[in-house]
């Protein structure tokens, strides 16, 4: 009995503290994955995002935003068995000119799409932290998540592989 008291909580505090890194841990691949699946709608539909033909930056508002990439954002996350909440998802899309300083033509002579750019897609989610110790160590400063995120960026598909969307 006596040697139980001692091991248990240290066993306890081992098993507490493991599933919470794998929830971090699971929190930030959920993040990887939404930025890439955002990204790569994003560069299939450039003319859905809203980026272009203009450099611009926009937030995807919720899980009911109607462009295609966010929604792919968005919806890579609903199969995780609620470890992953999307609410406390904060998805970031801008666009740029592809560096090599050509203009932003259009496709088919149709305006509004890109040939030429870049659209970076970033995720940002706050994964709860739920054990007391193991806040000190893995929490923000002063709160009870960590922030992770992850950016994407990818260049758009030529109007022939997009169909001019």
């Amino acid at each position: 009995m006596v040697e139980l008291a001692i091991v248990a909580p240290i066993l306890v505090l081992l098993v507490t503290g493991g599933a919470q890194v794998a929830v971090v841990v699971y929190s930030q691949v959920s993040v990887g994955t939404a930025s890439r699946e955002g990204a790569r709608t994003a560069v299939d539909n450039p003319k859905d995002t809203q980026l272009f033909p203009a450099a611009v930056t926009k937030d995807c508002t919720s899980s009911s935003d109607t462009r295609k990439a966010c929604a792919a954002a968005f919806n890579s996350t609903t199969q995780t068995f609620g470890l992953v909440n999307p609410a406390n998802f904060t998805v970031h899309l801008s666009s740029q000119k592809y560096p090599s300083g050509t203009s932003t033509p259009s496709c088919n002579g149709s305006a509004g799409t890109a040939d030429d750019g870049l659209v970076q897609v970033q995720v940002t989610y706050q994964a709860p932290i739920f054990v007391p110790f193991v806040n000190r160590f893995f929490a923000d400063s002063g709160q009870s998540y960590r922030t992770v995120k992850s950016t994407v960026t990818m260049r758009v598909s030529p109007c022939s592989a997009n169909g001019g969307n």
